[in-house]
């Protein structure tokens, strides 16, 4: 098992509240969270990268606790390890393929340098096959070119684990067949595990070694 997850956070806005509620143990390497917009897919996420603190609850990645509400421990997203790949790419607008891929391995409150040149960028662009885009904006790409871009930026950092949030959504189908073949062929070659949040059926035959179904935001199938 290499994520265990138990967690409550109540959300609330203006005339509604929802009530996130999920508890799930990932037991294989590749893990499908299936359901509609709106389950808490994305809420459940972003806990698990440290994004939105729950309320109740613990997140264990491996034997690393990530978070612990009763012992008081909420590891900040950059100690956690974690590639997370949001579901519009999140790109800097003003860096270029590769200043955004090394803003992953970067410290500090300046942009990665124009001219800079790290090996692990640079692999992760030939493996990714955008090498060609490096001093390209994020405005001159294709929504492939984006995706790449932003699965390189998560994978840059050697994660523990990889999180994708609807990493297809956006594509047309034919290049959503394509790149879910790239992504397979990278978790093949790294053996990273993964969490991919997804409603469409077509991911869940791909990726899910293992679905959990989120609805109302609960697991309502284990």
């Amino acid at each position: 098992m290499w994520l265990e997850l138990n967690i409550r956070r109540r959300m609330e806005a203006p005339g509604q509240a929802f009530m996130l509620d999920v508890q799930l143990q990932c037991t294989q390497r590749r893990v499908v969270l299936f359901g509609p917009s709106g389950a808490g897919k994305s809420l459940t996420l972003k806990a698990i990268a440290g994004l939105l603190r729950p309320h109740a609850g613990q997140v264990r990645l491996g034997e690393t606790t990530l978070f612990d509400a009763a012992r008081g421990i909420q590891l900040p997203p950059q100690q956690r390890r974690l590639g997370y790949v949001f579901q519009d790419y999140a790109l800097f607008p003003h860096l270029s393929v590769r200043q955004n891929i090394a803003f992953g391995l970067h410290r500090g409150w300046f942009n990665p340098s124009r001219r800079g040149v790290d090996p692990e960028v640079e692999h992760w662009m030939s493996a990714l096959r955008i090498d060609h885009l490096a001093e390209r904006m994020p405005a001159q790409l294709s929504g492939g070119q984006r995706q790449r871009t932003a699965l390189a930026r998560a994978l840059v950092t050697r994660p523990q684990a990889l999180l994708l949030d609807e990493p297809f959504a956006a594509l047309d189908h034919a290049l959503r067949d394509h790149l879910r073949q790239e992504l397979i062929g990278v978790l093949d070659a790294t053996d990273i595990p993964l969490l991919l949040i997804s409603h469409d059926p077509v991911d869940v035959g791909m990726f899910g070694q293992q679905v959990l179904e989120l609805a109302d935001g609960r697991i309502r199938h284990r």
